[in-house]
């Protein structure tokens, strides 16, 4: 059995499913996520890369005579990247704590490869002119 909260001693026998299973409690103590960064710079291809962390704890009990059989943390960082047009089918409504603003692109962001491509094309250009 499964439970979020922690069972009072007293109660934990009634509260078993089954009479010889142990019971697993969980706490969850914090959750979010931030969006890091936009990856891709093509229209209809750009992805968002997000972080997830989540950290708690697990506890089984033994429903007849509430001993602790075993106690574990839980602390887990997840990574992962999808297509920027589809954060409202990532993003669950009933949790709004974990929502977080999707990051934008400035125009700055947008004339940087220009520019890049242009000096490379540029230095390429300089030196078979150059050439005797």
């Amino acid at each position: 059995m499964v439970r979020h909260s922690v069972i009072p001693d007293d109660s934990l026998i009634a509260e078993a499913s089954n009479p010889g299973d142990p019971v697993l409690e969980y706490q969850l103590a914090s959750a979010r996520v931030t969006y890091l960064r936009l990856v891709g710079w093509l229209p209809g291809r750009v992805k968002i890369e997000r972080q997830a962390l989540v950290e708690g704890s697990l506890t089984l009990r033994d429903p007849h005579t509430a001993t602790v059989l075993w106690v574990g943390d839980a602390t887990y960082s997840l990574l992962d990247r999808f297509p920027r047009s589809q954060v409202g089918l990532v993003e669950d409504a009933r949790f709004t704590d974990l929502k977080s603003p999707a990051p934008d692109r400035n125009v700055d962001k947008v004339f940087e490869p220009i520019a890049v491509v242009a000096v490379v094309v540029g230095l390429v250009a300089l030196f078979f002119q150059n050439r005797p």
